[in-house]
């Protein structure tokens, strides 16, 4: 969004598209990638730490991953 600055500013001047709607399809867009990357970034850290082989456990440590590493805001 930062790289988009004067197109969103001309965008909200004239009336065409509110900043909301551009912030939602951006974290639409990038949803499926960040899903990917971190679900990756976790079965290779997670396994590789020696970590409790547990279900909840494994899938809980990827929640906190992807919760800290998205950049939606």
């Amino acid at each position: 969004m930062v790289m988009g600055r004067g197109i969103m500013a001309k965008q909200v001047a004239f009336a065409f598209y509110r900043p909301s709607a551009l912030v939602l399809a951006r974290t639409i867009a990038d949803l499926p990638a960040m899903i990917i990357q971190s679900t990756l970034f976790t079965i290779i850290i997670y396994w590789m730490a020696g970590l409790a082989a547990d279900a909840g456990k494994f899938f809980t440590n990827l929640l906190f991953v992807f919760v800290s590493s998205s950049d939606i805001p």
